[in-house]
């Protein structure tokens, strides 16, 4: 951390008719248990998709920069082109993607947990005004454990004051947590997508944002060479469902792994970190972060359409708090007159399927209202 040079965050730092019968029977009744969910929370998370590894990069903080610049994405849909490895590049700068020895007793070692809390905590030195900014306490010591001076912190390296109103819950845990890698990379994905539009991928606009994160030239330079060193290791699913034609590739593929795995249905239970409820397997295939968001929460990264603007991805979805509320995920229509459609979903006693769907759902239809996930266009 260049702490004489930090300004940005650190300044504001998816037959027989009685026969017949019986099988719609337990249709409906599979679909019945389907749509119980409900909104539990926890952090557990675990590998689940992007480069398998990246060299000089521990495996927590490379899933919290992948969820982190999917989530970010999703919490700033006019920002276009955040991908982790800008989010990478800011991590290795600031803080050696969590393995920095600043602050670090003599036999100490510091290690990030799945939830991707790092302990002990990081906390830079003081900025007190000798050679450095001089910023006054802001939170009382609450983040480190000043209640005279601000220090910048965690592995994004944020002030006090700037996580104050910027701190984003970047793992569903409903905590932000400056020393959570997950909350730390999604919060600095929103911070430098800002509120406006625009697009991270052009150079000239990415340089101007590092350096409202950090006013620096050199700064940016370094940060920027870390990115470039990063890029040829590919996006992760999550930044290539920012992709509106191989993004809903991507989606209905990530829907068909947990179908030919045969996931089953449970809200207590988890795969590559999901729930593996309707919810945790819409999460799941829109590259959201662990464990998965709730059918009530769902809107907050997807939006309204109309049937006739449903594509492969979109999903079918009933906002209702508790049991009441489900979700699957639409693939094709399945006949002419739009009445069926073929979903990915996970539902009951059926588990993990893909399986025809009367349109909007098999009962208590209307309730459910088509969205799109933000990253998917209008």
């Amino acid at each position: 951390m260049n702490t004489s040079a930090k300004v940005g965050i650190a300044a504001a730092v998816l037959v027989p008719i009685g026969v017949l019968a019986l099988v719609l029977l337990l249709m409906v009744s599979s679909a019945a248990e389907g749509a119980a969910e409900h909104a539990k929370d926890t952090t557990q998370t675990t590998a689940g998709g992007g480069p398998a590894s990246v060299p000089g990069i521990p495996a927590v903080m490379l899933q919290a920069y992948e969820r982190g610049a999917a989530r970010a994405s999703g919490l700033r849909p006019t920002c276009r082109g955040l991908r982790w490895q800008i989010l990478a590049g800011l991590g290795a700068i600031e803080s050696d993607h969590g393995l920095t020895q600043l602050g670090l007793k003599s036999g100490q070692h510091r290690t990030t947990a799945p939830n991707g809390q790092i302990n002990p905590p990081i906390i830079g030195p003081v900025l007190d005004g000798h050679g450095v900014q001089l910023v006054r306490d802001t939170d009382h010591g609450r983040y480190d454990g000043d209640t005279r001076y601000d220090h910048a912190v965690g592995p994004m390296q944020f002030l006090p004051g700037t996580w104050a109103t910027e701190g984003q819950d970047g793992n569903g845990d409903g905590v932000a947590d400056p020393n959570n890698a997950f909350d730390a990379a999604t919060t600095a994905g929103t911070y430098l997508c800002g509120t406006s539009a625009l697009d991270l991928s052009d150079q000239t606009v990415l340089d101007r944002r590092i350096m409202i994160y950090n006013h620096s030239a050199a700064y940016v330079r370094d940060v920027t060479a870390k990115i470039d060193q990063y890029d040829p290791y590919g996006d992760s699913p999550q930044a290539a469902a920012a992709g509106a034609t191989g993004g809903r590739a991507q989606i209905l593929k990530r829907a068909a792994t947990w179908v030919s795995a045969r996931i089953p249905y449970s809200q207590g239970a988890y795969h590559d970190g999901y729930r593996t409820d309707c919810s945790g397997f819409v999460s799941m295939a829109w590259g959201l972060g662990t464990p998965g968001l709730t059918t009530v929460s769902l809107p907050q990264q997807s939006h309204r359409i109309s049937a006739g603007q449903l594509q492969p991805g979109d999903v079918l979805l009933n906002t209702q708090p508790g049991s009441a509320g489900h979700v699957t995920i639409f693939d094709r229509w399945a006949n002419a007159d739009h009445t069926s459609y073929w979903a990915y979903e996970e539902a009951g006693s059926l588990g993990a399927v893909h399986r025809t769907i009367r349109y909007p759902y098999d009962f208590g239809g209307q309730n459910y209202q088509p969205y799109r996930f933000n990253q998917l266009g209008t």
